[in-house]
């Protein structure tokens, strides 16, 4: 509900406000910064939120931010008289706010949050029975004196101007002050007469002392007596706090009164009957925002890495026999593989000609067809067609692979399949970058991605992502790029067997900065290549690690800035106009990505985000869980124990793909029996074979899909 309300606000301001919802009682505008803080009004009905919202944008558009008027005009005056304009400027600019404002005010006075149920309405002073008028008028028969007040009243209304809404709420004033003296006795005279003394509220006060010893009527239309003694106790207060408060709905955007009598009572009224609405126990929200990459400090180039790589093996000549032997299961790989890339060949142009095919247009030309006109006795369409084709749009692929420890068992299976893409998109000229993310590279002298910490900014430290290969290099380059990769990826199936150079190492898992480094990374990409659209593969085993923010924090010798969980943190993206679901601890220990990703296709709608998930059983039954109801959980474990994979089409990502770790393995795929093995192990090893080969077949036939 929060974001929906945030994007009424910013489309009724017709810009890009900053919407936020705060543990605050009252609303508030900076003009300066163009942030519109809104309490969270969870205890108010849908038409007087709306109406709220339309009311505090009007204050947004139309009220300056400073007010120098402090020393000579009542602010509530102000207020009540600003408040008419504003909503008449916002009714003029919508069309549809009039019915908004009627429906808010009908619940509003239904609510008597104007305590009006028992009232004198006589007794009211001026600037109230007005404020009245223009809010509850509709319902109520709000009386006035004289032609003087009648004139004030109108007067309101064609009020255009805030220096114009100055003017009338001073002679307004003015002419309050004068109806008061004149109808106070002296202070002598009420003693000898033995009468109290007026109250500091004025006539107006008197009056709702008056009902109130009847009965108090609070916001949701019962009898709270109590509250008499509290509001009498917190008036003064609150009038405090309501003056020196910047922004707000009522009465709260400045100006001290230096003449106790002259308040607008309403105004103070609607105030305090609308933080009843404030949900005061809610938890409060911090905004968090994503901040420039430096995209030289995160990405490792290439050359980089492989003139690293290749230094580390030269300077290890114990090794070097040792290295020249899987150089040639390289070779070997490379040979074995070409069917595999032959087959996503295939597949990818048959389903690209079957998407042309049914996007192709066929219409009449006009032109007689001459091998038809003997039919135009029987037949009208005897005219020659054309069949357009449109063309299909320029794809790209971007590959993140996970280089964390958890994968040391599945990284070299995982790796031939990624290089067995790799050929593909060679072959198919489609552009493609290849990325490792990591916590390795800089361990040793780690430098910061962004700039000076900002509060609220997400923290992007302490990662990199690795460019192992790309499209961009040349023949010679890319398979010596393919070659180190698969050294490297060996090396961790056979641990002891060579070394791995240091800053290759596997480490922590940083999927969620991974993606957000996309949010820079990919138009990069995509000018460079000319693309049109473009697919973000992710190709991991589990969860990213927790994402930190900057925030301020009391030690006890003032505050400073420290990191903290993004628990109760909302992130605001101004670009795309969206402030995403609140982060819960859940979400957080998990490293749940979806906000993540849901924020890179709101940026990139033309982009394609997929997970490729490799995982055991036990972390598939882990994972389910925790997105699925008891009685989808079995349809879906049905459909895992006989596919070995599932597709999660729930989830954030375009596609979400689950796959068993083990049936990546193409050694455990190929059908292989002993020399004396009998009949039944032939076929049992045969239908074994057969049924891994279907379930990679399944998983390359998704992919190609995807982008085909």
């Amino acid at each position: 509900m929060l974001e929906v309300k945030g994007t009424l606000a910013r489309l009724l301001a017709q810009e890009d406000l900053i919407v936020e919802h705060r543990h605050v009682e009252t609303a508030s505008f900076d003009v300066d910064r163009r942030v519109l803080t809104l309490p969270i009004w969870e205890k108010a009905q849908a038409t007087i939120v709306d109406m709220l919202i339309a009311h505090e944008v009007g204050h947004a558009l139309y009220t300056p931010n400073e007010w120098n008027w402090s020393k000579t005009i009542p602010a509530s005056y102000v207020n009540v008289i600003e408040d008419v304009r504003i909503e008449k400027l916002m009714k003029r600019r919508y069309a549809g706010l009039p019915k908004t404002f009627f429906h808010g005010y009908k619940d509003i006075n239904k609510l008597d949050f104007f305590r009006l149920q028992y009232a004198d309405l006589e007794e009211f002073q001026l600037i109230d029975r007005i404020n009245l008028y223009y809010k509850v008028g509709s319902f109520w028969d709000i009386p006035f004196r004289s032609a003087t007040e009648i004139a004030f009243r109108d007067e309101a209304s064609s009020v255009e101007t805030f220096e114009e809404a100055l003017d009338l709420a001073d002679r307004i004033a003015k002419y309050q002050k004068e109806q008061i003296e004149q109808s106070q006795p002296s202070q002598t005279e009420e003693q000898a007469q033995g009468t109290p003394l007026p109250t500091e509220q004025g006539s107006g006060q008197q009056t709702q002392s008056s009902q109130e010893e009847t009965t108090d009527i609070d916001a949701e239309g019962n009898s709270a007596p109590e509250a008499k003694a509290a509001q009498e106790e917190g008036q003064e207060s609150d009038q405090s706090e309501s003056d020196s408060t910047q922004g707000g709905t009522r009465g709260s955007r400045g100006g001290r009164t230096h003449d106790v009598d002259l308040e607008a009572q309403t105004d103070s009224l609607l105030q305090e009957s609308l933080q009843n609405l404030v949900d005061t126990d809610s938890t409060p929200t911090d905004y968090i925002t994503i901040p420039e990459l430096d995209l030289k400090k995160v990405i490792v180039s290439v050359d980089e890495w492989t003139a690293y790589s290749e230094q580390h093996w030269t300077e290890k000549d114990s090794e070097s026999a040792i290295v020249n032997k899987v150089d040639a299961k390289y070779r070997e790989y490379k040979t074995q593989s070409a069917k595999e890339v032959n087959y996503l060949v295939k597949e990818f142009e048959m389903k690209k000609s079957a998407s042309a095919y049914a996007r192709a247009k066929t219409s009449k030309t006009g032109v007689l067809d001459t091998s038809k006109l003997f039919q135009y006795k029987y037949n009208d369409d005897i005219f020659k067609k054309i069949t357009v084709t449109p063309d299909g749009k320029n794809h790209g692929l971007i590959f993140n692979l996970d280089w964390s420890g958890s994968m040391g068992n599945v990284i070299f299976s995982t790796m031939k399949q990624l290089l067995n893409l790799v050929q593909f998109c060679k072959k198919t000229n489609i552009p493609f970058e290849v990325y490792a993310f990591s916590n390795e590279w800089k361990r040793d002298g780690q430098s910061r991605a962004v700039g000076m910490p900002i509060e609220g900014d997400v923290i992007l430290e302490s990662f990199n992502m690795i460019n192992l290969c790309s499209s961009q290099l040349k023949t010679k380059d890319l398979d010596r790029a393919m070659k180190y990769m698969f050294r490297i990826a060996y090396a961790f199936e056979n641990r002891g067997y060579y070394s791995v150079p240091y800053r290759m190492y596997l480490s922590g898992t940083p999927l969620n900065e991974a993606i957000i480094s996309m949010r820079q990374i990919l138009p990069k990409f995509q000018k460079e290549n000319k693309i049109e659209k473009c697919h973000i593969i992710n190709l991991t085993d589990g969860e990213g690690s927790c994402i930190m923010r900057n925030r301020k924090w009391d030690h006890g010798y003032g505050e400073k800035l420290t990191s903290g969980h993004l628990n109760n943190c909302q992130l605001r993206d101004r670009k795309v106009g969206r402030i995403y679901p609140r982060f819960d601890s859940t979400m957080i220990y998990n490293g749940d990505a979806s906000v993540w990703v849901e924020n890179l296709k709101d940026n990139f709608p033309n982009t394609s985000v997929i997970s490729i998930r490799l995982c055991t059983g036990t972390d598939f039954s882990r994972t389910i869980s925790y997105n699925y109801d008891f009685d989808q959980k079995e349809v879906i474990k049905a459909e895992w124990r006989k596919h070995k994979s599932f597709i999660d089409h729930k989830s954030a990502y375009t596609r979400s793909l689950y796959i068993l770790s083990n049936t990546l393995d193409d050694e455990a795929n190929e059908f292989v029996v002993k020399d004396d093995a009998k009949k039944g192990d032939i076929s049992r090893a045969f239908k074994k074979a057969l049924k891994n080969k279907k379930t990679s077949k399944r998983i390359l036939n998704e992919f190609i899909s995807v982008i085909a």
